[in-house]
């Protein structure tokens, strides 16, 4: 069993990322829903697009918030929306592959505690994974549930 501690995001995608795409993310997300954009969030290569976290509990609306912080990946306390552009892939209903991160797709990542026990989790169900190492200086691991739903996981860190 692997053993999770939290929601870390949901990947959203926004088209292919370009600056008409960019600025309309930026004025649903940072705007009209007020969520703190985190500037933590390192350049994706062929990854355009935001990270935004999600309030824990009642803040004061400040709409173009932005959350200061360490550029890497986000401590697991944090949830959050990463909004993902595709400048280079097709769109995702028309992706016909089944392999995880050939396509830019929405997906679910969660924390766990172990990424080692995770992995020995999958392997002993025969459930195909991808290691990702260089996107945001972290390693994590991506699969699809049975249902075509990709998923990632993250170990656990506090900050």
């Amino acid at each position: 069993m692997i053993e999770i501690v939290g929601l870390m995001h949901h990947a959203i995608p926004i088209g292919k990322g370009d600056a008409d795409a960019l600025a309309k993310a930026k004025e649903f997300y940072g705007e009209l829903l007020g969520l703190p954009l985190d500037t933590g969030r390192p350049d994706i290569p062929g990854t355009p697009g935001y990270w935004y976290n999600v309030p824990s509990g009642p803040r004061p609306p400040a709409a173009g918030q932005e959350d200061s912080r360490a550029v890497g990946p986000p401590p697991a306390h944090l949830r959050q929306i990463h909004l993902i552009g595709r400048p280079n892939g097709p769109p995702a209903e028309d992706a016909d592959t089944q392999e995880p991160m050939s396509r830019k797709v929405a997906h679910l990542a969660l924390a766990v505690t172990s990424l080692a026990a995770a992995k020995s989790a999958l392997d002993q169900r025969d459930i195909p994974y991808v290691i990702q190492t260089a996107a945001v200086g972290a390693e994590q691991i991506f699969f699809f549930d049975p249902f075509g739903n990709q998923i990632e996981l993250q170990e656990a860190r506090e900050r």
